[in-house]
């Protein structure tokens, strides 16, 4: 039985064979039209998954948000240049503390044919906070506000950071980003 046109229209980030009419459990929806994403709503997917991945420190999966010579870097301190120094950038960091970003796509432009840039709020909250007790973690007050200011590319259909800047905007007491 063949799946409903809403059913096979792919995310973003979907293979070439999970796309409309590539799909074994799409058959019978070859005739639909081919859906179309923007560049714009493209890069939102991929920085709305960033925060996803990052907490869960799914490396591979964060990697793959980055193109191979992506930049990273936190406003003042050193630029990670390539795939290799991002993760390993997050590997050295990430398991200091149990953290939950919260983030926003404040604003995403298309710049080129396949490049956008975009800016997002985002949120850090630390475990091990002062507060009330929920479950086996405290929930304190959020430790960082920022920024993430991006540009990306399109590669292989898929929208991938090319540079990140990260700026601090408030920062609570306790140990440096």
């Amino acid at each position: 039985m063949a799946l409903s046109l809403s059913a096979c229209i792919a995310t973003i980030n979907a293979t070439p064979e999970q796309q409309i009419g590539n799909s074994p459990e799409c058959q019978g929806c070859q005739q639909a039209p081919q859906a179309t994403v923007s560049v714009a709503q493209a890069c939102t997917d991929t920085a709305d998954s960033y925060v996803y991945v990052r907490d869960r420190l799914l490396y591979e999966e964060y990697v793959a948000l980055f193109s191979e010579d992506a930049s990273f870097q936190i406003e003042g301190g050193p630029t990670a240049e390539g795939r290799e120094q991002i993760v390993n950038a997050l590997r050295t960091r990430g398991p200091a503390a149990d953290l939950r970003h919260d983030s926003k796509v404040v604003h995403m432009q298309q710049t080129g044919a396949a490049t956008a840039s975009g800016v997002s709020y985002f949120t850090i909250w630390r475990a091990d906070g002062v507060g009330a007790k929920i479950g086996k973690n405290k929930l304190g007050s959020p430790w960082v506000f920022g920024e993430y200011h991006d540009d990306y590319q399109m590669q292989g259909g898929r929208c991938l950071i090319t540079k990140r800047l990260i700026k601090i905007v408030y920062q609570a007491s306790g140990p440096e980003l």
